[in-house]
């Protein structure tokens, strides 16, 4: 059995030598014979695997190979479990967009009740407003009643 470490070990080696390798184990030749023997002569079953992961990511991945091989019950409910995992998720998504359009609904409306009742209290004051300047007007007519009988 090939270990990771041994499969990194290869990869290290260059391209064209890694594939001469290969080739020769398939067909058990030495290195010095034809390279490119023809392909029709022996069939490989090749398993690509992703070498950029940790180990423990590899181990899982071929643990996950012989499973899907020896149990594919386990790996067609493993697959199922997945797809539901992933539709959770889309349907949870969708759940709290339609949440935070309804926050933002509320909080629209809140501000929107919020300038209305501002506006209420500006139009109130107005009047105040008003009603003060109508008073005031008065006293000074008033005021100048007075001056106007105090000067004669």
């Amino acid at each position: 059995m090939i270990t990771p470490e041994g499969l990194q070990d290869q990869m290290l080696e260059g391209i064209a030598q890694k594939q001469l390798h290969i080739i020769c184990r398939f067909v058990n030749c030495p290195l010095w014979v034809n390279p490119n023997p023809p392909f029709s002569v022996f069939q490989v079953k090749v398993t690509l695997l992703n070498f950029m992961i940790t180990p423990e990511g590899l181990q899982d991945q071929l643990l996950g190979i012989v499973v899907a091989k020896e149990k594919p019950e386990l790996e067609a409910e493993k697959s199922l479990l997945i797809l539901e995992a992933a539709d959770n998720k889309r349907q949870l998504k969708q759940i709290e967009d339609k949440i935070l359009k309804v926050r933002i609904y509320i909080y629209i409306y809140i501000e929107r009740e919020r300038e209305r009742e501002r506006e209420r209290e500006r139009e109130r004051l107005a009047i105040e407003a008003a009603d003060n300047k109508r008073q005031l007007k008065q006293i000074e007519d008033k005021i100048l009643k007075v001056r106007i009988y105090i000067d004669i």
